[in-house]
């Protein structure tokens, strides 16, 4: 079954999807290999102009700095300039800082291509076997990857055949755009395989099937790895580890979020007729909302107008004060006069402006914030597994 998110359910239940971790067997196992996903983006230009870009998965191989992830992250760039080629890598998170790589080598008829990073302590290196063979086409797998659609998911699936096109493996476990390139692992944090993607039969995809790429076919590629014995010790060893401040940071926003609400104002200005008097009569009037105590107005706000006499009536466009870099107040100026001359016609004009307020939490308010996701998505990250 498809493993459902801890976070992605805390964060669904205050109306956000910024951050998804794995919820499973074994969580604590899901998140260390989180730290060493990658999360990449390659862009380039034709040689018209034109710009294009493509994202996927990877994951250190080593503590060389050396990222392993598919070939058509590049090559699904189309006809662009190879000199135009950039690629980003993010570790761990869409929201983490960027690291520029490199193409270090590539693999293309096995769909494999190897990144490096200047930073060699980037990211921790993934234990892999590369004599994995699928006899027990039950075994339970996992994978962790960047899709499209999600900030990070963890799926769970198991190889359903050997036999694959080109020595693959095919599995039910789904694989999203974006998560090509994601390590597959056992149930102790070993990699097998890497994600593909979609099977296709005659150029169609084919629903339910999914390709592994065998961590073997890297043999040769990948100048240095640690096999399965070298690191079951340190693996075993590796602490708990907690969320990161970027996915605490995105839990308050989402908690923040909550806190909108919307306001309205009305009003207007009301000149009177001239009477026996030659001169019309004018008035004006500021409309403004202003927001509570540690509120701020969000966005931008709309005015309406709700009518005037005979044309008779303006309304200014929308001033805004501001506090720091916060919108705390906003008004317009609401004019109305009435015609010239003895018993003229006065003027009236109203008007409707409305927009929506955010809290913006003291110190304290978001330290609590902050202690209460922490304690949330911790809970949801150790929480036992959903039943199938």
């Amino acid at each position: 079954m498809r493993i459902l998110s801890a976070l992605l359910l805390v964060l669904m239940s205050s109306g956000a999807t910024d951050v998804a971790l794995a919820r499973g067997a074994n969580a604590s196992l899901h998140d260390r290999v989180r730290h060493s996903a990658v999360y990449l983006k390659a862009s380039g230009r034709t040689l018209t102009g034109v710009p294009r870009e493509n994202v996927a998965t990877g994951f250190f191989i080593n503590d060389r700095g050396n990222i392993l992830t598919v070939n058509h992250l590049i090559t699904d760039l189309g006809d662009v300039d190879p000199e135009s080629i950039r690629i980003e890598a993010r570790i761990g998170s869409k929201n983490a800082n960027m690291l520029p790589a490199t193409m270090y080598d590539s693999r293309p008829n096995r769909d494999l291509l190897l990144l490096d990073v200047d930073d060699i302590d980037a990211g921790p290196a993934l234990c892999v076997n590369p004599d994995f063979e699928p006899q027990k086409l039950g075994d339970a797998l996992y994978t962790v990857g960047f899709p499209k659609v999600l900030p990070i998911l963890i799926e769970e699936g198991k190889i359903i055949s050997n036999a694959g096109p080109n020595g693959s493996w095919i599995t039910g476990m789904p694989f999203e755009g974006g998560q090509s390139g994601s390590p597959v692992y056992d149930g102790k944090g070993v990699v097998i395989g890497l994600a593909k993607g979609q099977m296709s039969s005659e150029g169609q995809p084919v629903p339910g099937l999914y390709v592994i790429l065998p961590i073997g076919d890297a043999l040769g590629l990948v100048p240095s790895w640690m096999r399965e014995a070298e690191c079951a010790a340190s693996s075993a060893a590796q602490p708990v580890v907690g969320p990161s401040q970027d996915e605490i940071n995105l839990c308050v926003t989402a908690s923040l979020q909550k806190t909108i609400e919307s306001w309205v104002v009305t009003g207007g200005a009301r000149a009177e007729g001239s009477g026996p008097g030659f001169v019309a009569r004018r008035d004006e009037k500021d409309i403004c909302y202003t927001a509570p105590p540690n509120f701020a107005i969000v966005g931008q706000a709309e005015k309406a107008d709700r009518g005037n006499n005979a044309g008779r009536g303006s309304i200014s466009d929308i001033k805004y004060v501001t506090s720091g870099d916060i919108t705390t107040q906003a008004c317009v100026r609401v004019s109305a006069w009435g015609s010239d001359g003895p018993f003229g016609a006065g003027g009236w004009q109203n008007v409707e402006l409305s927009g929506k307020i955010i809290e913006v939490p003291t110190v304290a308010r978001r330290a609590e914030l902050e202690a209460q996701c922490r304690t949330n998505i911790s809970a949801a990250i150790s929480a036992p597994a959903l039943q199938p």
